[in-house]
């Protein structure tokens, strides 16, 4: 048996659909720039590591907590599985 939809509830539907699709599309981008901000924020924080291994233990301490506190963070906002590729530590 063949059902008809009016071609006034299809455009209906079919612009619900778009203004979803626009939605989870700019939603994306957004978790994408703050994936890409928080990538480099660790970069910068590992060249940071890197550069501070010849100063002295305090530095280092101060470093090596900043650095888990921003890991932990990033761990909060985006999840573990997340943040272990961004280390290169998952696979």
């Amino acid at each position: 048996m063949e059902q008809y939809v009016s071609e006034k509830t299809c455009k209906v539907t079919h612009n619900g659909i778009e203004k979803e699709f626009d939605r989870t599309e700019r939603r994306l981008n957004a978790h994408s720039e703050q994936i890409d901000s928080m990538q480099e924020a660790i970069i910068k924080l590992t060249t940071l590591v890197d550069s501070i291994s010849k100063k002295s233990i305090f530095d280092k301490i101060l470093t090596m907590s900043v650095f888990i506190i921003a890991v932990v963070l990033l761990a909060v906002i985006l999840g573990p599985e997340y943040v272990g590729k961004i280390l290169g530590v998952a696979k």
